[in-house]
């Protein structure tokens, strides 16, 4: 497919040279050969142009940036303000790592967080083990542990202060948090809220100040370890190993939030792309980031 394009934009470059040749000599062009020069110029640049026309998706939002170029590539809604579920980690991750606290114990109350990532009280991590478990594992329970632990020594500002101070300190207008799992509070109050576009421009902040730390949010499963054991950690994102050269991912899922994702990969060359999916299906999310990744990756890779 790839061949015939070239041999198209090839035939459509020569054709158009032939015209400017003759035209420069004061031959005579046919109407014929000026039309078709037009119109295989005209398909070159809608197949360029269009990869991401008549794309269907679940997500009620969505929002493709190539950061390089600082270039929206495809929004759906990228500036609507919709539940975040474990989105909210992202921030938990990036408040933890720049509070600098070394040690996370984890205490009887974190344990009691929905879901169970094998965590036991008393338990001692790293700062940074947590907080790559908590991300890869979307763990309710580290992330407990990680704010427990921070408002033990914050004084009069709370981790989720902490959280929404850096939202507005980054620019994200529509974020806020109300706790730091992203579980919902009830029907009709969810952890936190965000849209797709301050979504992207989170995740590539925190992807790029601390790129070893999102590193195991690309893995299939992770070691990681406490000072006491060893945890194997699954990645909540299936379809991680099938994305191309993926820098960082993060799942959502609640019932008021259904499906989101969000990723960072690099297309090539140092050009990185976010793609942001929120309010799709449980597993519309990953079905949705995978048309948008294939639309970028054709799309992109004819500007190489």
């Amino acid at each position: 497919m790839d061949r015939i394009k070239d041999i198209t934009l090839i035939f459509t470059l020569g054709t158009m040279l032939s015209v400017g040749i003759f035209s420069s000599f004061g031959l005579p062009v046919s109407d014929h050969k000026k039309q078709s020069a037009s119109l295989l110029l005209a398909t070159t640049l809608k197949e360029k142009q269009f990869y991401f026309e008549n794309i269907s998706l679940d997500a009620q939002a969505a929002y493709v940036w190539d950061i390089k170029n600082d270039k929206v590539l495809f929004e759906k809604n990228s500036t609507y303000q919709l539940p975040l579920a474990s989105l909210n980690k992202i921030m938990t991750a990036v408040v933890a790592l720049e509070g600098g606290k070394e040690n996370i114990i984890i205490g009887s109350s974190d344990i009691k967080a929905f879901g169970d990532s094998g965590l036991k009280t008393k338990e001692v991590f790293k700062n940074t083990e947590i907080v790559k478990l908590m991300l890869t594992s979307s763990s309710n329970d580290a992330a407990s542990a990680i704010s427990s632990n921070y408002n033990e020594v914050a004084g009069s500002q709370n981790f989720i202060d902490l959280m929404n101070n850096k939202a507005l300190e980054l620019g994200l207008t529509q974020t806020y948090y109300v706790n730091e799992s992203g579980l919902d509070l009830s029907k009709e109050l969810s952890g936190g809220y965000g849209s797709a576009e301050d979504i992207a421009k989170l995740l590539y902040y925190s992807v790029k100040k601390y790129p070893e730390i999102f590193s195991a949010t690309t893995q299939k499963t992770e070691e990681l370890y406490s000072l006491e054991k060893k945890h194997v950690v699954k990645n909540t994102n299936p379809i991680v190993e099938t994305i191309p050269g993926i820098l960082a991912s993060k799942t959502g899922f609640t019932d008021m939030a259904q499906g989101n994702l969000a990723i960072v990969f690099n297309v090539g060359l140092n050009r990185l792309v976010a793609v942001i999916v929120l309010g799709s299906t449980q597993d519309g999310r990953f079905e949705d980031a995978q048309k948008l990744i294939s639309a970028t990756i054709k799309t992109m890779g004819e500007d190489i």
